[in-house]
């Protein structure tokens, strides 16, 4: 796994970007969702998550 694997694309009314965990952490801050929430794959977010990373090809781990 890269350093800043890229795990999914955060919606937002502005703009799309290519986040990585450490954007996530940041930038669930400014959403209505929990962390927990973008973890749990049964719950609807503006976050569409990766299975892999697209730059190395590593598993993205979604567990807590």
């Amino acid at each position: 796994m890269c350093k800043d694997c890229e795990i999914g694309i955060w919606h937002d009314y502005d703009f799309d970007k290519v986040i990585t965990f450490k954007e996530l952490n940041e930038l669930h801050k400014i959403a209505i969702y929990k962390l927990e929430d973008y973890y749990d794959r049964r719950k609807s977010t503006n976050l569409l998550r990766f299975n892999y990373c697209p730059t190395c090809g590593a598993k993205i781990n979604w567990k807590l």
